[in-house]
């Protein structure tokens, strides 16, 4: 909570210097044109400052109830004066810059993207680059319409570098000139606290600035050739997207004709066994399960441990048979005398007992089914 409060209370008085400051000077030049911190001199019109903008004498209030700052006399301020604190500000970042050595960047990196009329894929070009330190321009005027840094970088390009005041990341419009780089030197607004003395502004400056790539003319072909990859991988994801939905299409017409041929083939087992059971003749319309009783069931057991799959059902006569489906080498062999024996001429068992057969083959299953279709069976064994 108390971290809260602090965080909120610091973005408030951020808020406050960020208004102040686009009309109360913090700092000023002397007559030699060096920049004073209106702490750092005597009070009223003893402070001898000049503004920066209009070059009018300035006076420094240090009263008890409002901030410190400087001001013209008798209050005569200009529109034009009012960007002079943030000019100040750029102005003593850019000194306390050209004071130290010089930044190691970190490597310039550009996103490029790749569009299909399905996929969205994103790369990343990226590579390093760095300041050269010979041939440098400074400008520390402060103006920021004026790169305060210029020069050449280790990838052979010419770059500006300006400072920009901002508690919001730096947005990067689009490069107009895309023969130069652009770097910014961003520092988070200080508190009015930061503005009392040029050590503290220093301080702030060097602990919440931040060296921020702008943009990069085209370096060895990296942006052309990422982009051409996220273009490539678009394109790949769009196809596989219609080839997918082609292969859930042409499943989804495989299994309705499917459904379509089950439906057909269940009608015509009904109708083959209704036209048996009324003539009171056996049902000979499945060929691995001829002299069928009518509307009987199949019992269907599929063996573990590579035994087949059985199906046993009964026969006009009121026996019953146990067929292998589909038959394998060996069949004839596979099962004890007291389940059945094979039938001559059939690919069967004939069984002696049903209660002891079913009691074989049920502890031995690892799936068991009972329905009266023979299509539905051929499906299970895996002949549909």
């Amino acid at each position: 909570m108390g971290g809260g409060l602090r965080g909120c209370r610091e973005a408030i008085e951020r808020i406050d210097t960020v208004k102040a400051m686009k009309s109360k000077l913090f700092a000023a030049l002397d007559s030699a044109g060096v920049v004073r911190f209106v702490s750092e001199v005597e009070r009223g019109a003893a402070c001898g400052c000049f503004c920066p903008v209009c070059a009018s004498p300035l006076v420094a209030r240090q009263g008890q109830l409002k901030e410190w700052h400087f001001a013209h006399e008798a209050s005569q301020e200009r529109v034009e004066c009012e960007v002079g604190a943030l000019n100040m500000l750029r102005r003593v970042a850019a000194e306390m810059l050209q004071r130290q050595p010089l930044p190691v960047l970190t490597s310039y990196s550009q996103k490029v993207t790749g569009r299909s009329s399905t996929s969205l894929v994103t790369e990343v070009a990226s590579w390093p680059s760095q300041i050269v330190s010979e041939g440098l321009q400074w400008d520390t005027s402060g103006l920021q319409s004026r790169p305060f840094l210029s020069g050449m970088l280790t990838t052979g390009v010419p770059f500006d570098a300006f400072i920009e005041v901002n508690d919001q990341y730096p947005r990067f419009p689009p490069a107009t000139d895309q023969k130069v780089a652009h770097l910014v030197y961003w520092i988070r607004t200080p508190v009015q606290a930061d503005l009392l003395k040029r050590i503290y502004l220093e301080q702030h400056i060097g602990r919440a600035g931040q060296w921020v790539w702008q943009s990069h003319p085209e370096y060895q072909g990296m942006i052309a050739t990422a982009r051409l990859k996220a273009q490539q991988q678009a394109d790949e994801a769009e196809r596989s997207l219609h080839e997918k939905l082609a292969r859930m299409q042409e499943e989804r017409q495989r299994r309705m004709q499917l459904e379509s041929e089950i439906r057909e083939r269940l009608d015509s087992e009904w109708r083959a066994q209704q036209a048996a059971k009324a003539a009171n003749v056996p049902d000979d319309s499945v060929p691995w399960a001829p002299k069928r009783k009518p509307h009987s069931s199949f019992l269907f057991y599929k063996l573990r441990d590579g035994q087949g799959t059985w199906v046993v059902y009964t026969r006009f006569d009121g026996s019953n048979r146990m067929v292998p489906l589909p038959a394998f080498d060996g069949w004839d062999e596979s099962m004890p005398p007291t389940i059945g024996v094979p039938e001559p001429g059939e690919t069967a068992y004939r069984t002696t007992d049903l209660i002891q057969t079913l009691g074989y083959l049920s502890p031995r299953a690892e799936q068991i089914r009972t329905t009266s279709s023979a299509s539905e069976i051929e499906l299970l064994a895996g002949l549909g």
